[in-house]
Protein backbone atom coordinates (compact mmCIF):
# COMPACT_ATOMS: atom_id res chain seq x y z
CA UNK A 1 0.00 0.00 0.00
CA UNK A 2 1.37 3.51 -1.29
CA UNK A 3 0.45 6.39 0.66
CA UNK A 4 0.70 9.41 -1.20
CA UNK A 5 1.37 13.18 0.18
CA UNK A 6 -1.54 15.25 -0.96
CA UNK A 7 -0.86 18.53 -2.94
CA UNK A 8 -1.71 21.16 -1.20
CA UNK A 9 -3.80 23.86 -3.32
CA UNK A 10 -1.94 26.88 -2.26
CA UNK A 11 0.95 25.16 -3.89
CA UNK A 12 0.41 24.59 -7.04
CA UNK A 13 2.32 26.27 -9.42
CA UNK A 14 0.22 29.26 -11.28
CA UNK A 15 0.89 27.57 -14.93
CA UNK A 16 -0.72 24.95 -13.43
CA UNK A 17 -3.47 26.92 -12.59
CA UNK A 18 -3.94 28.57 -15.54
CA UNK A 19 -4.18 25.17 -17.56
CA UNK A 20 -6.62 23.50 -15.56
CA UNK A 21 -8.85 26.77 -15.95
CA UNK A 22 -8.53 26.47 -19.18
CA UNK A 23 -9.23 22.43 -19.10
CA UNK A 24 -12.67 23.43 -17.30
CA UNK A 25 -11.96 22.13 -14.21
CA UNK A 26 -14.31 21.73 -11.50
CA UNK A 27 -13.15 22.65 -7.83
CA UNK A 28 -15.33 19.26 -6.83
CA UNK A 29 -12.63 18.06 -9.97
CA UNK A 30 -9.49 19.53 -7.58
CA UNK A 31 -10.31 17.77 -4.95
CA UNK A 32 -10.78 14.51 -6.67
CA UNK A 33 -7.00 15.27 -8.07
CA UNK A 34 -5.88 15.15 -4.81
CA UNK A 35 -5.61 18.86 -4.25
CA UNK A 36 -6.68 19.29 -0.44
CA UNK A 37 -6.33 22.11 2.06
CA UNK A 38 -3.19 23.50 4.14
CA UNK A 39 -3.35 21.40 7.51
CA UNK A 40 -3.49 24.80 9.63
CA UNK A 41 -6.98 25.56 7.53
CA UNK A 42 -10.84 23.92 9.60
CA UNK A 43 -12.64 26.29 6.78
CA UNK A 44 -15.05 23.64 6.26
CA UNK A 45 -14.53 22.44 2.65
CA UNK A 46 -12.33 25.45 1.95
CA UNK A 47 -12.21 24.22 -1.52
CA UNK A 48 -15.37 24.73 -2.33
CA UNK A 49 -15.56 27.59 -5.56
CA UNK A 50 -19.13 29.18 -4.42
CA UNK A 51 -18.84 29.08 -0.36
CA UNK A 52 -15.33 28.41 0.23
CA UNK A 53 -12.20 30.27 1.70
CA UNK A 54 -12.13 32.63 -1.37
CA UNK A 55 -8.67 33.91 -0.23
CA UNK A 56 -7.45 30.50 -0.64
CA UNK A 57 -9.29 29.70 -4.05
CA UNK A 58 -8.15 33.59 -5.55
CA UNK A 59 -4.81 31.97 -4.33
CA UNK A 60 -3.70 34.45 -2.06
CA UNK A 61 -3.08 32.31 0.38
CA UNK A 62 0.84 31.67 -0.19
CA UNK A 63 1.57 30.26 3.54
CA UNK A 64 0.69 29.31 7.16
CA UNK A 65 1.37 33.38 8.10
CA UNK A 66 -1.20 34.62 5.75
CA UNK A 67 -3.84 32.66 7.92
CA UNK A 68 -2.93 32.99 11.16
CA UNK A 69 -5.73 35.87 11.89
CA UNK A 70 -8.21 33.99 10.25
CA UNK A 71 -10.82 32.61 13.10
CA UNK A 72 -10.63 29.09 11.27
CA UNK A 73 -7.08 29.02 11.39
CA UNK A 74 -5.68 25.65 13.53
CA UNK A 75 -2.13 25.47 14.10
CA UNK A 76 -0.13 22.40 13.06
CA UNK A 77 0.25 20.88 16.50
CA UNK A 78 -3.94 21.85 17.48
CA UNK A 79 -5.63 18.03 17.63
Amino acid sequence: MTITEPRYFHLMPPGEWKRLCAEGTTWRGLQHMGYAQPDWCSYPDALDGLMGCWSLIYQRVTGEEYCKDCDLYKPKDTP
